[in-house]
């Protein structure tokens, strides 16, 4: 969904988990923060810019 919606490939990304958020990093790229509900499909997601970071 990532890839379809900002045209980011996760790949080779590392991943925090904490409760129900799922944070992807990659040094030198777009920082991304997704939700989860209960079932597990993702909900929210936000892009930070790798210069905000």
């Amino acid at each position: 969904m990532v890839k379809k919606l900002f045209d980011i490939d996760l790949a080779g990304y590392d991943v925090a988990i904490k409760k129900d958020n799922y944070t992807f990093m990659k040094k030198g790229q777009p920082t991304l923060s997704a939700n989860i509900d209960a079932k597990g499909g993702f909900w929210s997601y936000t892009v930070l810019d790798p210069d905000s970071n």
